[in-house]
């Protein structure tokens, strides 16, 4: 009777045991699918040629890169059908070592889109670093970085980030009305409080015909950049004297 029940008992224990590594292969292999799956929904679509010509950084600082450009890119092509090749511009790498840290800028080109973005990454070489943030900050560059004629960047879901590195913007319209426009913020009290609009000065001299001119001008002026205009808050305000 003591050997039935012994046997009976080992074969309990044994079922146990299986069931609980079929749980675990069960999970691990849900992870695992996850996880391709996901890469495979929103793969890279930007492929850095250059990138160990310039950075010792490991490989998984550059797929954190292309990434990152990735989804910046799609702000302003939504459907990206294939990889594009990038490249650091030369002369454009700068990093800067601060015990084995390494901070990193460089501009990023995309000649086939004619895109260009600065990119930032930090990392480490420090074996007994325990910092796992793999990412990196794309932005875009200023004006006089920039090098292709077309280019619409994005880097923000927020157009007055992106429309920022042109302001302030100063012309005259054919009407004679000098325009500038600049970046403010509504007061506390106002109907949008803390929202940045674009403010904007129009010398008209009490002339309503410069004034709507000057309108006109700015409408215009947002649409030539690829921006809507629908998408900012505005404040015209008419003046006589310098702007």
């Amino acid at each position: 009777m003591d050997t039935i029940k012994l046997i009976i008992k080992n074969t309990t224990a044994k079922q146990k045991v299986l069931f609980l590594s079929v749980i675990i292969i069960f999970v691990a292999a849900i992870i695992v699918v996850s996880i391709l799956l996901s890469n495979n929904n929103n793969p890279a679509k930007i492929k850095i040629i250059n990138f160990s010509e310039y950075s010792s950084a490991p490989q998984k600082y550059k797929q954190a890169i292309e990434n990152a450009t990735t989804t910046t890119l799609e702000l302003s092509y939504p459907k990206l059908e294939k990889i594009y090749d990038a490249e650091i511009r030369k002369d454009s790498y700068k990093d800067k070592v601060d015990d084995e840290t390494h901070r990193v800028n460089f501009l990023l080109d995309i000649p086939e889109l004619e895109q260009s973005y600065v990119v930032n990454f930090t990392w480490t070489n420090a074996k007994s670093s325990y910092n796992n943030d793999i990412s990196a900050e794309i932005t875009c560059p200023r004006i006089e970085d920039m090098i292709y004629e077309n280019s619409t960047c994005r880097s923000s879901e927020n157009p007055i980030d992106d429309i920022s590195k042109y302001l302030p913007h100063v012309n005259m319209t054919e009407s004679g009305a000098a325009v500038r426009i600049n970046i403010a913020t509504f007061l506390e009290g106002t109907e949008h409080p803390g929202e940045r609009y674009l403010s904007v000065l129009i010398r008209s001299c009490k002339d309503e015909g410069k004034f709507l001119d000057g309108q006109n001008y700015v409408i215009d002026w947002i649409k030539s950049l690829d921006f809507k205009p629908e998408d900012f808050y505005y404040n015209f305000t008419p003046v006589c004297g310098q702007i």
